[in-house]
């Protein structure tokens, strides 16, 4: 089983703009990697980090792609051609997993394409500010929870437990930078993770946390 395949972005099918053709700007922006359940357990079964990829289009056409896996990060640059069902992907040197230099993305549905049997889906611009619990089902455990500060640190308690830091926000994710835990300081960079966030929440690890009720 794959746990990480380079690159992609979003399509519309031509259908959706009527008689007007797609262009650059219909895409501009970011698209992240969004795993399967089966590949998020398949990854914490090898004990390896889960794969992530990004995809920035731009307006002039150009984009940038970076994605990391338990191999190593890597990254591209290119240009990008724009069809009625189809975008293509021309890096200026070449894309260094699949090892070639174009790609062909193909449309799912309007916020999502597959490459490679990967899906990508448009990032959102989410805040985080705010206090978010742990939620178990349906339950919410109040006692378990972030707290996002405007100043761009953060509190997380649990009883008998805490740490604390700095997060910064890119687009749909957020990284925690941490400074302590459990009342010991930790070198500030050695202990980062960047989570995805969505509409309903974001998860660490195997946890779900959702804004307080």
């Amino acid at each position: 089983m794959k746990l990480f395949n380079l690159c992609a972005l979003f399509l519309i099918a031509h259908s959706s703009f009527g008689a007007t053709s797609p262009s650059a700007q219909t895409f501009a922006g970011t698209w992240r990697l969004s795993l399967s359940p089966d590949l998020k357990v398949a990854a914490q079964k090898l004990g390896v980090p889960e794969p992530t990829a990004e995809v920035v289009l731009k307006d002039d056409g150009s984009f940038s792609s970076t994605q990391s896996s338990a191999s190593g990060v890597f990254g591209c640059r290119g240009q990008f051609e724009v069809h009625d069902n189809y975008l293509v992907l021309n890096a200026d040197k070449e894309f260094p997993v699949q090892k070639t230099r174009t790609l062909k993305a193909d449309v799912e549905s309007p916020n999502a394409i597959v490459i490679d049997g990967m899906r990508y889906v448009r990032g959102g611009n989410f805040s985080v500010e705010g206090s978010w619990t742990l939620q178990r089902g349906d339950s919410e455990e109040k006692s378990i929870r972030f707290e996002f500060r405007k100043n761009g640190t953060f509190v997380f308690s649990g009883p008998g437990y805490g740490s604390a830091g700095k997060y910064t926000c890119d687009g749909g994710s957020f990284t925690l930078i941490w400074t302590e835990v459990d009342g010991e300081k930790v070198e500030e960079g050695s202990m980062r993770k960047t989570i995805q966030l969505g509409p309903d929440g974001f998860q660490v690890d195997t946890y779900r946390y959702a804004r307080k009720g």
